[in-house]
C-alpha cells in the first residue's frame, strides 16, 4: 500500500503502509519491525521520507482523507494535513525537502510546505474535474518538473518554478499506476499491462512501448534494468 525506504547510521530503515491504519517502520538488515506510526483511521496508502536537521520524517497518506507527519525515531506524530475531500492516493517530497506533494482520488494535489505543513496552493490537471485520482507522483529535478499519473490515462507535467501544466501525455489506455524519470526519459507504468517510454528532449513524445501480462503496479531502475511489479502476480 506504499513502501519508502532511508539510510541511518549503520544500517537503513524500510517504512510500508497498511490497511490496519498504520504504517511500520523495519531494519533493512535484520527485516526486524521496529515501531508502528499510528494515528489514521483508515488504510495507509502512501509513504514518503524526508531529512530535516539530521533526522527522518515519514509522511503517510490515507483513506480517512488526512496526510501525517511523523518523527521515526520516537514513532510520534508531528503534524496532521486536512484539507482533502477524497482518498488520497499518492505522495512525493521534493528532492530539496521543501515541498510535500498529496494526489487524492478527486484528481487535486495538494502542496504542502515542509517547514511549517501549510497548504501552499492547490493542483487541479482538468479544470472540468474528469481527470480523476493521483495514482503516481513523481519528479524531475534536472528540469524542475512535477509529474502525475492519473485514473484517466494522462500523465500531466507542470514546471516546479511557477507550476504551469506543460504537456498532458497520452497513449496509456488505462490508469497509470507507477512513474519514475530515468535519465532523459519518463516511464510510466499503466494498468492497461504496458510500459511506455517519454522522451523529455522530444516535447516529451512517446519513444516506444512493452506489453506485460498484469497491471504494472511498481517500477524502478536498478543497474541499468528496468524492473518491475505487475498485477500478474510476477516481478519482471
Amino acid at each position: 500500500l506504499g513502501i519508502a525506504c532511508f539510510g541511518v547510521a549503520g544500517g537503513w530503515r524500510i517504512v510500508t503502509g497498511c490497511d490496519d491504519k498504520n504504517a511500520y517502520v523495519f531494519d533493512g538488515a535484520s527485516g526486524a519491525r521496529l515501531q508502528p506510526l499510528k494515528g489514521h483511521t483508515n488504510a495507509v496508502r502512501a509513504v514518503a521520507c524526508e531529512r530535516v536537521d539530521d533526522a527522518w520524517r515519514v509522511a503517510t497518506a490515507s483513506n480517512d482523507r488526512t496526510a501525517r507527519v511523523f518523527d521515526v525515531e520516537r514513532g510520534a506524530s508531528l503534524a496532521t494535513l486536512e484539507g482533502h475531500a477524497a482518498w488520497i492516493r499518492s505522495l512525493l517530497v521534493t528532492h530539496d525537502e521543501t515541498h510535500l506533494f498529496s494526489g487524492d482520488d478527486d484528481g487535486i494535489i495538494k502542496v504542502w510546505r515542509t517547514d511549517t505543513y501549510a497548504l501552499q496552493r492547490e493542483l487541479l490537471p482538468d479544470d472540468d474535474g474528469r481527470a480523476g485520482g493521483i495514482l503516481a507522483i513523481t519528479m524531475d529535478a534536472t528540469r524542475n518538473l512535477l509529474l502525475a499519473g492519473s485514473y484517466d490515462a494522462s500523465i500531466y507535467v507542470w514546471s516546479l518554478r511557477d507550476f504551469e501544466l506543460l504537456h498532458v501525455l497520452r497513449g496509456h489506455r488505462s490508469a497509470v499506476r507507477s512513474l519514475i524519470v530515468h535519465g532523459d526519459f519518463i516511464l510510466s507504468g499503466s494498468y492497461d499491462r504496458s510500459v511506455k517510454l517519454w522522451d523529455l528532449n522530444q516535447e516529451c513524445s512517446c519513444a516506444g512501448s512493452l506489453g506485460t501480462r498484469g497491471s504494472v503496479w511498481a517500477m524502478v531502475v536498478l543497474e541499468g534494468l528496468l524492473v518491475g511489479a505487475v498485477g500478474d502476480t510476477s516481478i519482471n
